[in-house]
């Protein structure tokens, strides 16, 4: 079982494969399915009881990751976007593995027992439905390498724009500015510049980028307009906000959640840019607008 831990680990990665199955595309698990009936245990059932805790006042879930592995049965609340986790049981022995079972012991995120009760005390600690603060922060390394990408893309635009007036130049950075030949250009151009007026707007346009684009580049993330970005979760009926300051993206779980239980009440700056990021494919990012993770999920900046 050690082998399942990178679904904990590596949470936060930009990989796609990286990430927890979304509850939606798992295959539910009912009591009336064949694979449920036949199970040659009763961990399922003995664990979702207590899940559902004695007043039966929960509804949790089973379901299969269509990519996964059929033995390890995903963990979740249907109004939840990513499970809990996942339970699993072979040759007499227990699991259950999940980001919050920490187990030092054997270095991965599971722990297994022979005893089911055993099992089940453990499976009560650590089956607990994700913060926003923790799926705010699982994403937020793929939202700053898109900002890296527009940075990068910004430098480039800038060596563009210098090789079309002189070829083969190598412009790492705004230091090139500095050199002699840019600075008697520049010189030249603050008095007039060429009268051919293709070749005028090119270098003005060069200077005009390295201006503008040199200075994006030597601002703080936070105080830029992408610097600070609200993570949304959508529901059926309600939505969930919660600010992240890309600088300092763990200071986000001292922030406090803003819930819309009445769509009717969301901002209609909020709506709008969330309706421009729906259209997106996943894990697309827009400049100055947000990034889509997926559907029910999105990084808008404010």
């Amino acid at each position: 079982m050690g082998g399942h831990a990178t679904s904990w680990v590596n949470m936060g990665g930009n990989q796609k494969d990286q990430w927890l199955p979304a509850v939606s595309s798992l295959e539910p698990l009912t009591k009336d399915k064949a694979r449920f009936k036949f199970a040659d245990t009763d961990y399922p059932l003995a664990l979702k009881a207590a899940l559902d805790g004695r007043l039966g006042t929960r509804d949790v879930k089973f379901g299969l990751d269509p990519n996964g592995a059929e033995s390890e049965w995903w963990v979740y609340d249907e109004d939840e976007p990513v499970p809990m986790g996942y339970i699993h049981w072979d040759q007499g022995n227990y699991y259950v593995s999940s980001r919050l079972a920490l187990n030092n012991k054997e270095g991965n995120n599971t722990f297994k027992s022979y005893r089911m009760d055993i099992i089940i005390r453990k499976a009560l600690k650590v089956l607990h439905p994700f913060t926003m603060g923790e799926l705010a922060l699982a994403r937020v390394g793929a939202l700053r390498q898109h900002l890296s990408n527009a940075s990068r893309k910004r430098r480039e635009e800038v060596s563009e724009a210098v090789n079309e007036i002189m070829p083969n130049s190598s412009v790492r950075g705004p230091s090139f500015f500095d050199a002699p030949a840019m600075v008697a250009l520049k010189e030249f151009m603050d008095s007039g510049g060429p009268t051919d007026k293709v070749l005028h707007e090119k270098i003005a346009r060069v200077f005009a980028l390295a201006d503008h684009n040199y200075a994006e580049e030597r601002r703080p993330i936070s105080s830029t307009p992408e610097g600070i970005a609200s993570f949304v979760h959508v529901k059926k009926d309600h939505l969930r906000t919660i600010s992240v300051n890309i600088d300092d993206p763990k200071t986000l779980h001292a922030q406090p959640n803003l819930l819309y239980q009445d769509l009717g009440t969301v901002p209609q700056s909020l709506i709008d840019k969330i309706t421009s990021l729906s259209i997106l494919n996943n894990d697309q990012y827009v400049q100055q607008l947000g990034y889509k993770f997926r559907d029910d999920m999105y990084y808008v900046h404010e």
